[in-house]
């Protein structure tokens, strides 16, 4: 699972699957959280909340994060390639889990991948990946702003037109987002110029429409600014006129807030796509870099 996951993961209340080995040796179903995430060393320090006590693991000991809708928003479920065991006198430590002999062999799948202007998204449908039927169906994600560029892909990649069909009655091929583990799938919903909404994205078998320019959907250049640019450069009421909020946000939580629905402000700047940044450097500032993010109000 890689570090954006694990932001996405901050502040929620998690549960392992497989279970923490209690110090009885039996399965014990704790809260746990993501205490701290340490980009240079490719960890994260999960915290348990239901009786003290930390373990560090590598990004790659975890196999996926999946929400966990029977105990509402802000919960989930982080599905471990550890065995996590708590000791008697608390510490906390973890061993890869065996291979099953045997195991059927899992499918292979070649997503499409874009890039949305705030980061990649895998995307695939069943005539292009037929192992989908065998993933777990995720929570279904907001495309907001990202739809020009994620259905003027699609038309470049396949030659035919994306649409969206109403959630009850939906006839074409459906397009899915695949989480980085390739381990589950999402549904994309639009289809309101960016706005929220329950539509879903699927992929037609009439051909593209001709003449529509594809976006370009190169990630920004992060333009250096302070805190106040937003107002001093109009920015700010420009937005607010067509009902977006802004807000800046800590560099290592923007993966959490895209899932939240927030988006990178990028505008076009002497012919260049920017988002805006105010570095660590910067006296008086947050120790972490902020980005500057918009969602509809």
């Amino acid at each position: 699972m890689n570090r954006e996951y694990f932001e996405r993961c901050m502040g929620q209340t998690l549960r392992l699957e497989p279970r923490a080995n209690g110090p009885d040796g039996l399965p014990v179903d704790d809260d746990w959280t993501v205490a701290n995430i340490d980009r240079a060393a490719q960890s994260a320090t999960l915290r348990n909340v239901t009786r003290g006590g930390e373990v560090v693991v590598g990004f790659d000991h975890v196999r996926g994060y999946e929400t966990d809708p029977a105990r509402g928003q802000g919960f989930g479920f982080l599905s471990m390639l550890h065995q996590i065991t708590i000791d008697r006198d608390g510490r906390i430590t973890g061993r890869p889990l065996p291979v099953r002999p045997g195991a059927a062999p899992e499918p292979q799948f070649n997503p499409l991948v874009v890039d949305d202007g705030a980061g990649n998204r895998l995307l695939t449908w069943e005539s292009r990946d037929h192992g989908l039927p065998h993933l777990v169906e995720g929570e279904a994600r907001q495309l907001f702003g990202t739809f020009i560029a994620v259905c003027d892909a699609l038309r470049h990649a396949t030659g035919r037109e994306p649409q969206f069909d109403a959630p009850h009655d939906i006839r074409h091929e459906v397009v899915w987002e695949l989480t980085p583990d390739h381990r589950s799938k999402h549904k994309l919903l639009g289809g309101m110029n960016g706005q929220h909404a329950m539509q879903v994205l699927v992929l037609t078998a009439n051909r593209a429409r001709p003449g529509i320019a594809l976006v370009n959907a190169a990630p920004p250049v992060a333009l250096d600014v302070d805190t106040n640019h937003p107002e001093r450069s109009g920015l700010q009421p420009r937005l607010a006129a067509e009902g977006f909020r802004l807000h800046w946000v800590r560099e290592e939580m923007v993966g959490r807030r895209r899932g939240e629905g927030w988006e990178l402000v990028v505008e076009n700047v002497d012919g260049q796509r920017v988002s805006f940044r105010v570095p660590s450097s910067m006296p008086n500032v947050d120790p972490s870099a902020l980005i500057l993010m918009k969602r509809r109000a």
